[in-house]
């Protein structure tokens, strides 16, 4: 009897591990993803993750609270640009704003893409 019920509690245990599992990534993998995509305010080139600084600690323990109470990264990425400007994120929104940010680039690369073809076709043609 004793065996029946240790072995059902451990099938129970089993499956309900491997559903818990798969129902998609921790709260401690979201909040690391976070970290990533956000700047350190008190170091000049390095993500939130990287950072061992007090300020990025109190940062990182608030993004994991901010996920305990079931923000989703969206709302958190919105909080702290909020509070610290939108230069906290490596991958600003596009607006008004930004776009230059995200425009000026593809630009270049389409301008140096045509330079280039353009002499190759000169120089062919001569």
């Amino acid at each position: 009897m004793f065996k029946k019920w240790f072995l059902g509690c451990a099938f129970f245990c089993a499956v309900l591990s491997a559903a818990w599992a798969q129902s998609g990534p921790s709260i401690t993998q979201e909040a690391i993803q976070i970290s990533k995509e956000l700047r350190c305010p008190d170091s000049i080139n390095q993500n939130l993750y990287e950072s061992e600084l007090p300020q990025a600690s109190r940062m990182k323990a608030e993004i994991f609270q901010l996920l305990k109470e079931g923000k989703t990264k969206e709302e958190i990425l919105k909080i702290f640009a909020n509070k610290y400007g939108q230069q906290i994120r490596y991958a600003p929104e596009m607006n008004g704003s930004t776009i230059a940010l995200w425009v000026l680039p593809a630009g270049f690369l389409v301008l140096f893409i045509g330079c280039g073809a353009y002499l190759f076709w000169r120089r062919r043609k001569s």
